[in-house]
């Protein structure tokens, strides 16, 4: 391939870059965000902006409330706890921590476009990679299809989940790495870290697969160089657990803990959901093939060629591509066999169920494949082969507009439709901020997002009544603080 058949690649994929990142950014902005700032659809989402404001302009993960020495904790919304007088994180805290410093330099309205900015370096630090170890064909095919899938695409547009953050980092440090950039690539990869350690459970196994296949290159100046950063960031994350918590190892995740403690056998250890294979393979097929089935008939298409191409170089690789085939299908099974208490979860999320977010890392191997199958068909076909990468090109554009329709549009938890709600959130809450006194406190079942951090909420599944078990905790509180019950559709004063 010329220079200048290169050089026009590269330019098409940036402009594309640019593009979508502009396109996207405008997208997640909600109407008068800068004036009157924005809620969530999301309990996690709304303590993580809540915890990343605490360290933006205080420098702490806690806050202190201390009417919930008298409530008996009840006081906080659903995605944090209580530890004495204090709200805590309750779960991972790696995101608030890196977005609260950074945003101590843009200030808090740029953190929406954080997770997407992230998200955009990670794209071109991908399409580096494979353009090295590969080929531009393959490289720009295959980034495109992460662009384009729908699972991706979604969660990159929710600044304050950690699931893009997390792979963005990832994908960052490992082109630190084949740079040479040894320390920043150990920081970059302990940020990671930072922001998801439950996830090492699958990537250890990953890990070793690429130390294989890069063992020649290893050396214990890089080790050491690699490492020392992540130590750091390693005893950082004890210090701040224990500022937190008051315990070097506690964490505000209870559930997963609770799930660890109650399985102490060794399949508990490491399937801390249980090992449910035939509910795994429903959930394969539901959130991994009938979401973008077309991602899987590439992918297979592309492990065909790959092998047939490869199969004299497999005694060389075989190592390694067990220990990466064993790191995805471990994460498929350790998620796959998570069977939720709520049945309600299933019934009303599609793009926001928990399976889909989990699953992000093979959707991003089933677009490498994908667009390996692609590339390499494209450039092996000869003359034809021009007009195979025309149709590939329709093929893709028609996979992003597929993709479009799925991610902005199609279920109740499309993009627009939980923007249009979180509109609708800041209208509601804007109009209490001009009716209740400051002091009030708003109980309800699950609409604790729409008025925290501006009110104190306490959640209850029903409206209390004398008989409630918290009564004589509301009671004492309704002495100074006037409560409030909002329904999902009017507030009454109790």
């Amino acid at each position: 391939m010329s220079k200048l058949k290169l050089q026009l690649i590269d330019f098409i994929f940036i402009a594309l870059l640019v593009i979508y990142g502009v396109m996207n950014a405008v997208i997640i902005t909600p109407e008068g965000y800068f004036r009157a700032g924005t809620k969530f659809d999301w309990p996690d989402e709304t303590a993580a902006a809540f915890l990343t404001a605490q360290v933006a302009e205080h420098t702490s993960l806690s806050a202190s409330e201390p009417l919930n020495a008298a409530a008996h904790g009840l006081i906080h919304p659903r995605s944090l706890n209580v530890l004495g007088e204090k709200l805590v994180p309750a779960s991972f805290f790696g995101l608030p921590v890196l977005y609260g410093l950074l945003a101590k330099i843009t200030g808090l309205e740029a953190v929406l476009y954080f997770t997407l900015i992230f998200f955009c370096l990670a794209l071109y630090a991908l399409y580096d990679i494979l353009k090295r170890f590969g080929s531009p064909r393959w490289a720009f095919c295959s980034v495109l299809l992460v662009m384009a899938h729908p699972g991706l695409w979604y969660y990159a547009l929710h600044s304050y989940l950690p699931n893009v953050l997390f792979l963005s980092l990832l994908i960052l440090s490992a082109w630190l790495l084949v740079a040479k950039k040894n320390i920043w690539a150990g920081l970059v990869f302990g940020l990671a870290l930072l922001v998801r350690l439950s996830e090492l459970y699958w990537l250890g196994f990953l890990i070793l697969g690429f130390m294989h296949l890069g063992r020649r290159q290893l050396s214990r100046r890089l080790i050491l160089f690699f490492m020392a950063p992540v130590a750091a960031l390693a005893l950082f994350l004890l210090v701040v657990n224990h500022n937190v918590y008051g315990a070097w190892f506690n964490t505000g995740y209870g559930g997963l803990d609770g799930l660890v403690k109650n399985n102490a056998s060794w399949l508990g250890l490491f399937f801390p959901f249980g090992l449910h294979l035939s509910w795994a393979w429903q959930n394969i097929m539901k959130y991994i093939y009938q979401l973008s089935p077309w991602y899987v008939w590439l992918a297979s298409g592309g492990v065909g060629l790959l092998f047939w191409q490869k199969r004299q170089t497999w005694r060389i690789w075989w190592p390694a591509i067990i220990a990466i085939l064993v790191a995805f299908v471990y994460l498929l099974v350790f998620y796959g066999s998570w069977v939720f208490v709520d049945s309600a979860i299933y019934r009303m999320a599609d793009l926001g169920i928990s399976y889909i977010r989990y699953w992000l890392p093979i959707y991003i191997l089933l677009a490498l494949l994908a667009g390996y199958f692609l590339a390499e068909l494209s450039e092996r076909l000869g003359r034809r082969g021009e007009i195979f990468a025309l149709a590939a090109t329709i093929m893709v554009a028609v996979l992003f507009y597929d993709s479009s329709d799925i991610v902005f549009v199609k279920y109740e938890d499309s993009f627009l439709k939980v923007k249009s709600r979180r509109e609708t959130y800041q209208a509601i809450n804007n109009m209490a901020r001009k009716l209740l006194p400051p002091s009030a406190i708003i109980i309800s079942s699950r609409s604790d997002k729409i008025f925290f951090p501006e009110f104190r909420v306490i959640t209850l599944s029903d409206k209390p009544t004398s008989n409630s078990p918290e009564w004589p905790y509301l009671q004492i509180l309704s002495k100074d603080h006037p409560l409030y019950y909002y329904n999902g559709e009017r507030l009454e004063k109790l």
